[in-house]
Order: C-alpha cells, then sequence, then structure tokens
C-alpha cells in the first residue's frame, strides 16, 4: 500500500475499533506460505505487511479465517465477518483516494500524522511513542527529502527547516506572482483530476501552534475527466 492508503486504512481500523483484532489475528493467524515455500507467505511485522499488499487485499490475504458457523465466540475472525468489513473498507478509501490533502501526507500531520503509530511496537498509540519524521521516512522506506518543518519524536512541530534546494525546484515555493499551476493525480480507475492555481503569493502562518506555508492565489479551479 502507499503512504496515503496505510494512513486511511490505520484511521478505518480505529473508527470501527477494529484495530487490535486485526492485529491480533495477523500476530496468531497470518498466512504463512505453501508446505513447498515461502514465497506467498505474509511478513512477521505488520508494517512491513502493510508495504508488501495492496489496498484491496490488505484485510482479506492477512490472515486464515475460521469457518463460519453459529459459535458468537468466533464469529470476529470468520470469512463473513472479515468480507463484510473489507467491503466497508473499501467504499471508504473510494470516498477519501482524491482528497486533495492526500498530497501532503509526506509533512505526517493531520490525517497523515497516525503513519508516526509503528504497529509493531508496545504501546504504539501513546504520544511518547510516537516516531519522528526521519523513523518514519527510514522504517517505510520513503525516499523523499526531509519536509520543510521537522517533527521530532516527542516534540511539538516544527523543531528544523531545512533548506533543500532539490525541494525547492519542484514545488510551490518555486512559484513567481501570476505564475499557472497545476496539480494531476490519477486514480484506478483512470479518472484525472487536476487543480488548477493563477498563483498569487506564498505567506506564513500559524495552524494549531504550527508553522506553514499557505499558497495565495487569484482563482483555483478542480477538473475531473475520465
Amino acid at each position: 500500500m502507499t503512504p496515503v492508503e496505510i494512513a486511511y486504512f490505520k484511521h478505518f481500523m480505529f473508527d470501527k475499533d477494529l484495530a487490535r483484532s486485526f492485529q491480533h489475528l495477523y500476530q496468531t493467524r497470518r498466512i504463512l506460505g505453501s508446505p513447498r515455500g515461502d514465497k506467498d507467505a505474509n511478513p512477521e511485522l505488520i508494517e512491513d505487511y502493510f508495504l508488501k499488499t495492496s489496498a484491496k487485499d490488505v484485510i482479506m490475504k492477512a490472515f486464515y479465517f475460521a469457518p463460519t458457523n453459529n459459535n458468537a465466540q468466533r464469529l470476529y475472525n470468520t470469512f463473513d465477518y472479515w468480507k463484510d468489513i473489507d467491503d466497508k473498507w473499501q467504499e471508504y478509501m473510494r470516498q477519501n483516494e482524491s482528497n486533495f490533502s492526500n498530497d501532503s501526507w509526506p509533512q505526517l500531520r493531520k490525517t497523515f500524522a497516525i503513519l508516526r503509530q509503528n504497529w509493531d511496537a508496545p504501546g504504539y498509540w501513546k504520544k511518547e511513542n510516537l516516531e519522528s519524521t526521519e523513523e518514519v521516512y527510514e522504517r517505510m522506506h520513503i525516499d523523499l527529502p526531509l519536509p520543510d518543518f521537522i517533527w521530532l519524536h516527542g516534540d511539538v512541530p516544527p523543531q528544523t527547516k531545512r533548506n533543500d534546494a532539490e525541494q525547492i525546484a519542484v514545488n510551490i515555493h518555486n512559484a513567481k506572482d501570476g505564475d499557472v499551476l497545476v496539480r494531476v493525480r490519477k486514480n484506478d480507475e483512470g479518472d484525472t483530476f487536476r487543480m488548477i492555481l493563477l498563483f498569487r503569493e506564498l505567506i506564513t502562518c500559524e495552524v494549531d501552534g504550527v508553522n506553514l506555508h499557505k499558497a495565495m492565489t487569484y482563482c483555483n479551479y478542480n477538473i475531473h475527466s475520465r
């Protein structure tokens, strides 16, 4: 899964109060592969599994299911139970896959701050156990320049601002008054989403105690095409 998909999956599991059930079943019933080899085996670490799998398969190919029966105590690990959850997850992902906020995931803030949770670590949900930007990037094998505002373990951002010439060359920091900027995204169905901005200036602002850059525009348009 992509970092965006992993973030939404973790939110979905928490919102449905399913995170611990999913983690327990993965740890105790994960798919170990065939007797002839382990090419189909799921990794021991659930975070590695998230990187290996897809949003389509993350639930239904995570672990073995118990036969569906009338035993209420075993209902939570049956195929029918998780297939219903998977249907809801697929719809949830469809509703969020084109959110414009998805482009901001490398900052690991707001919706994507949940990526700082390492589900293989004890007490991963506690504030003191949240990972820093560097730790998240290393764990998820993210090969991107660190964001302008770096969140350090246990502290409130921002802590460090870096001047990265490569980063500045490819983002909105390089825009000038009157420039037309276009962001293009495509989903799995082939739909194209374009955000067209007539750029004016970049200003600094503070949101929830965090210093940010905000793009001011003369106008902007959102276009969806097939």
